[in-house]
């Protein structure tokens, strides 16, 4: 009974924590979360720049001081840059490039065209 009532404590939690969270209308960040799939898989490309620009550059507000508020600037200044680079992902151009891999409608054809043949 008790691991019951937890169970549902926790799903009303999150039912909750997701009703009072979660927009119910479309905001500017709408329109590129209809194209995650693009960041997500065309990311993987970008990994060389993530890995020089976190461990081979040398960050001047994190030198020069070891504090709490430099590095929260600094993490605060690295959470910005991926978010315009994931942003920079969604855009048309880069869908443009991308979509005979990420969304493939030529294997589509293949495909029903394959299956019309048997």
């Amino acid at each position: 009974l008790r691991s019951t009532y937890r169970v549902f404590l926790e799903a009303a939690k999150s039912l909750l924590f997701i009703f009072c969270v979660c927009p119910r209308s479309e905001g500017w960040m709408s329109h590129y979360g209809q194209y995650t799939i693009y960041p997500y898989i065309v990311h993987r490309l970008l990994i060389p720049v993530y890995y020089y620009t976190l461990y081979k550059v040398q960050w001047p507000i994190a030198s020069d001081s070891n504090s709490f508020l430099a590095g929260t600037i600094q993490y605060f200044l690295l959470t910005l840059a991926l978010l315009t680079i994931e942003i920079g992902l969604s855009t048309a151009p880069v869908r443009y490039v991308f979509s005979p891999i990420v969304e493939p409608v030529w294997a589509q054809r293949l495909y029903h065209a394959a299956i019309g043949r048997k």
